[in-house]
């Protein structure tokens, strides 16, 4: 007595006191037994009237008391039959609750000892409750007239919701006892509580519920705080069953028949990967329900009743930006932020995202719009927990949204997350307009000159046109801008959506190329996490032929395949794809996601890491490492200085090493360095488009690739231009200076390439440039230099070409493109040029600026009454 409180509120349902009291009995002394037991024993009042009633559909028998302490109502109306109307409503409802339950959901049935399932009433603070018995089976005491508890929605009034509530929520026990013997612990109250709403819809009982710290009340405390789920966090199943129908739930209870022992949060994960998705998957989902409710419900999206639910509590709320958030999430929890008083100007809403590696942390928006409709929209973490993104409903459109961060792990502590949302004003297009597509110079020997090129911007009033120039020795393979025409596209999936540790698998994982031109793959690598072997690998078929494998085998292997054909192409082309097969098991003591990291190689614009995520992964805690720059597509000069940056924890000092052939081999750029995030790295040579950075724990077990290459050039020597940045407002334009220096250069034609890159649609732009070094005792303007086209450079081109010509006197020249009919598709040049070698570039388009075909043409030399042709091959 002196440790109870000196009144009782109501609760809802006394079967969890019961299931404990049964699972700890052998715990207990015997003496303690006992006065549980002497509580728990029901004796008929030495006076009372005692009855007892068979339900309509044959279920259940009914035992009450028409006097006594514990007697039911007697009013007997409707229909007026010596039974008690409130006798024959509750068995009515214990009936429905048994047809929607057993017969339409499929629950397991409970055992009838005596025929029927008993069923009496009590004057208790409980609703009511459910006593174990032997064998699965079980009964149920309800409470003897329902009232003085919380209001409902129920049309009849509170008594009858509060009868109809309990009915259901007491039989929703009887079934798990039947079916796992009630091995979830509290969480068989979150279950009994959702089917409340199942069964009967409109008496919303369970709403006086929603208050305590929940998903939505509380989300930032873990689903399983106090050890379990409990009657305030039903909701997470509504949330099951308004996405994937209410078998979900039957399906979760077959699956618990048999894995009794199993943490109900495993068999959770395990039921959601029967219905093609993850834990991870639906947990990120779930946070973006919780943020639209009460308030900030919209019709039509998330809980078909969220606008009756409390409104969801918030970690933070921001009304400037770029706003920034440094936090945690705790386990099978959610931190809900919220972004308003958001620009009308036309923009878009960007979102960065670095969450703590190795974790299952989740990103999801719930977008509110202008119009009163609204968008949840998943964003997707890669393999780092990292997400670079804009907000897929236009900014100005968006009235408010809210972010849900959540962490899906069900073990463990809490994981931390940075995040930045900014709102980026759309401002006019720029558009470059040249005053020249090619730029030919000639110089004496040892002489120097200046050319000017001016750059324009003919874009929209209020645009500005920013610009970088890079002069590089070659036409450029990998140029800012330029990746869309790489395999970056490509994907790769597999058929295995889950594991068992200890049990082998054979996986299919199908390679997509995306590239849209001649790129092809020549490589592709997939790395499995420690605690999964690989056993056996098959060869990549479906493409162009079969790419052999390398056959890596063992725990946490690599397996990677490489190939050409007999021409030195790749072997599957773009848009084309092939499979291959990979088996493997977990290790008995695996557990969490599996992340299968996969990497395709083109054969000219290098590699591009992705996350192959399934529906269960390993990702152990610990420490983890980042590339920051050069993360790809970046241009580096040789003897340019540039800073390596990367993030790593728990790390005191890193390794840094370059790899200038897409990964195949490394060079170790710093054995040991400080783990201060920055290393300046003066670039060396040789040359190479495929370049990667590698930044590792000094011992190599933890290690972090850029995520596509990079380009080391050879700056040009005899070429200079000024400014190389800079921007340019609409309406004007900025002469670029280029500086030709011939000294000590070789007479003959040197070829360069400027590229500029810029904000414009279509960057970057390439004009090529060539400097003609002459003989000082030999002016080009001299007479003797034979007329004639030298060719074309390269040929096979795509999509640009250099033609080459001489011309003996000064004079108009024009320079052309036919087909192979003779018929005229481009002039390239019409004007005056000086004698002299000459080279002009065609980047394969007519004269209306289309693409033209792959095939065979012509270029055609006219000048001074002379003319020449010399055949080229496009290859698209």
């Amino acid at each position: 007595v002196a440790y109870q409180p000196k009144e009782f509120s109501p609760l809802k349902c006394a079967s969890g006191v019961l299931a404990e009291f049964e699972r700890t009995r052998n715990e207990l002394s015997t003496d303690t037994v006992n006065k549980i037991e002497a509580y728990l024993k029901k004796e008929i009042e030495p006076n009372a009237d005692k009855a007892t009633y068979i339900s309509p559909a044959g279920h259940f028998r009914v035992t009450y008391l028409t006097t006594g302490t514990n007697a039911v109502p007697t009013a007997d109306t409707d229909p007026a039959n010596g039974i008690p109307d409130f006798v024959e409503k509750c068995a009515q409802y214990m009936d429905y609750s048994w047809l929607v339950e057993c017969d339409q959901l499929g629950f397991t049935t409970p055992p009838t000892p005596t025929g029927y399932y008993e069923i009496d009433f009590e004057a208790m603070s409980y609703y009511g409750y459910t006593s174990p018995g032997s064998g699965g089976s079980s009964t149920i005491t309800l409470h003897n007239t329902f009232q003085g508890f919380p209001p409902n929605t129920d049309p009849e009034g509170n008594v009858w919701g509060a009868a109809k509530a309990t009915a259901c929520h007491e039989f929703k026990h009887a079934t798990q006892r039947a079916q796992s013997g009630w091995t979830e612990g509290g969480w068989v109250e979150l279950d009994a509580t959702w089917s409340e709403d199942i069964v009967y819809d409109y008496v919303n009982d369970y709403y006086n519920y929603l208050p305590n710290p929940n998903p939505i009340s509380a989300p930032a405390t873990s689903l399983d705080d106090g050890g379990s789920g409990s009657y305030e966090d039903c909701t997470w199943q509504h949330f099951m069953t308004e996405n994937w129908g209410d078998q979900i739930i039957p399906d979760l209870w077959i699956w618990r028949s048999s894995h009794t022992s199993e943490a109900y949060m495993t068999s959770y994960a395990s039921n959601f990967s029967n219905y093609g998705t993850s834990l991870r998957d639906a947990w990120s989902l779930f946070g973006g329900w919780n943020y639209l409710t009460g308030t900030r419900s919209i019709a039509g999206l998330g809980y078909g009743e969220a606008a009756d639910y409390p409104t969801s509590q918030l970690a933070a709320t921001y009304t400037a930006y770029p706003a920034t958030r440094t936090g945690s999430v705790n386990k099978i929890a959610a931190n809900l932020l919220r972004y308003i008083s958001l620009p009308t100007e036309v923009g878009t809403v960007s979102v960065v995202f670095d969450g703590q590696v190795g974790t299952q942390l989740t990103l999801t928006a719930a977008i509110t719009k202008r119009d009163g409709t609204g968008v949840i929209e998943t964003i997707a973490l890669d393999a780092n927990n990292h997400a670079d993104m804009t907000l897929s409903v236009p900014g100005e459109q968006i009235l408010s949204f809210g972010l849900a961060v959540g962490n899906a792990a069900y073990s463990g502590g809490a994981a931390a997350y940075d995040v930045t949302v900014d709102y980026v004003i759309d401002l006019p297009d720029p558009q470059v307009t040249l005053s020249a597509t090619t730029i030919a110079k000639s110089l004496v020997q040892n002489t120097t000159g200046i050319e000017t090129l001016d750059l324009s911007n003919t874009g929209e009033a209020g645009s500005v046109l920013d610009f970088d120039v890079a002069v590089f020795p070659t036409m450029p393979r990998i140029v800012p801008g330029a990746n869309d025409k790489s395999v970056a596209g490509s994907t790769m999936t597999t058929t295995i959506s889950e594991y068992v540790p200890g049990t082998s698998y054979t996986a299919d994982f199908t390679v997509t190329n995306g590239s849209t031109d001649l790129e092809w793959l020549t490589d592709i690598t997939l790395d499995f996490p420690a605690g999964f072997s690989v056993t056996s690998s098959t060869n990549f078929v479906g493409g162009s032929a079969p790419m052999p494998t390398a056959g890596q085998t063992g725990n946490g292997a690599t397996v990677t395949w490489h190939g050409t054909d007999s021409s030195g192409w790749g072997l599957i082309q773009g848009s084309q794809n092939a499979t291959a097969s990979v088996t493997f098991a977990a290790d008995a003591a695996a557990s969490g996601t599996l992340d299968i990291l996969w990497t395709v190689t083109g054969d000219q614009y290098g590699s591009a890491p992705h996350d192959l995520g399934g529906s269960l992964a390993v990702t152990q805690a610990g420490p983890s490492v980042v590339v920051d720059s050069p993360n790809g597509g970046e241009i580096l000069a040789i003897d340019a200085t540039y800073d390596i940056a990367w993030t790593a924890t728990l790390l005191s000092d890193v390794k840094l090493e370059l790899s200038r052939d897409g990964g195949a081999s490394w060079e170790v750029l710093a054995a040991t360095t400080p783990n201060d995030g920055l290393e300046a790295w003066t670039v060396t040579g040789p040359v190479s488009n495929n370049c990667l950075i590698r930044v590792a724990s000094t011992d190599g077990t933890v290690t972090d690739v850029s995520n596509a290459a990079f380009e080391i050039y050879q700056p040009v020597e005899w070429l200079t231009v000024s400014p190389l940045s800079g921007n340019v407002p609409e309406g004007s334009l900025q002469p670029l200076v280029l500086d030709f220096d011939a000294t000590g250069l070789e007479i003959t034609t040197h070829q360069a390439y400027l590229v500029i890159s810029t904000n414009a649609v279509g960057s970057p732009t390439v004009v090529p440039v060539t400097l003609t070094v002459t003989d000082p005792a030999t002016p080009a303007d001299l007479p003797g230099m034979a007329f004639g086209l030298a060719g074309n450079y390269p040929n096979p081109f795509n999509p640009m070409t250099l033609i080459s010509f001489r011309l003996p006197e000064e004079g108009h020249a024009v320079i052309e493109v036919l087909d192979v009919r003779g018929r005229l598709l481009r002039t390239v040049y019409s004007g005056t040029l000086e004698a002299g070698a000459h080279e002009l570039t065609w980047d394969g388009k007519d004269d209306s600026g289309h693409d033209l075909a792959s095939g065979l043409y012509l270029a055609r030399l006219r000048s001074n009454g002379a003319a020449a042709t010399h055949k080229m091959l496009l290859a698209r």
